[in-house]
């Protein structure tokens, strides 16, 4: 599983590194010098983003190959490896990850880009600082103590 954090105090966004070992998966092994598509599929709303990473690394092919991307706030530039997560339609949790050969360094813009072999399917995990101006902190549950005189309510809840 791919660990990703956003950084709530870095405005323009920060770097998440990941390895991954590849090379067995690739139908074409030549094309592992090319910047492979990445797809990050929210399970929650199904909503996806199609990147390449904006450095990667295959120097080590028959161990593994590192892949950077950056997590952003306001700009998502997918064929620049930035994109944005953590949002109404990407929102916090897990992710459906795809990672697909590519035949040039470059994300393509038509359809053809989930015709691409498949070299790697996992999940993401995403999650925020606790602290910080952009931080998303997680819920805290404290203990209902106080003894209602009203006992005849009922609470509904999603």
């Amino acid at each position: 599983m791919i660990q990703c954090i956003k950084n709530g105090d870095l405005v323009n966004g920060a770097a998440q590194t990941f390895v991954l070992n590849l090379l067995d998966a690739y139908e074409d092994k030549d094309k592992i010098i090319y910047k492979p598509i990445i797809t990050f599929t929210n399970q929650q709303t199904n909503k996806f983003v199609n990147l390449v990473p904006y450095e990667y690394t295959y120097d080590n092919k028959d161990r593994y190959v590192e892949f950077k991307i950056i997590l952003d706030y306001s700009t998502q530039l997918p064929s620049f490896g930035r994109i944005e997560l953590g949002t109404d339609d990407m929102p916090f949790g897990f992710y459906d990850v795809t990672i697909r050969e590519n035949t040039t360094d470059f994300l393509p813009s038509d359809s053809s880009v989930l015709d691409r072999p498949i070299v790697y399917t996992g999940l993401m995990n995403l999650t925020s600082v606790e602290t910080g101006f952009y931080a998303n902190p997680s819920v805290t549950y404290n203990e209902y103590n106080t003894n209602d005189t009203d006992t005849d309510s009922v609470y509904i809840t999603n």
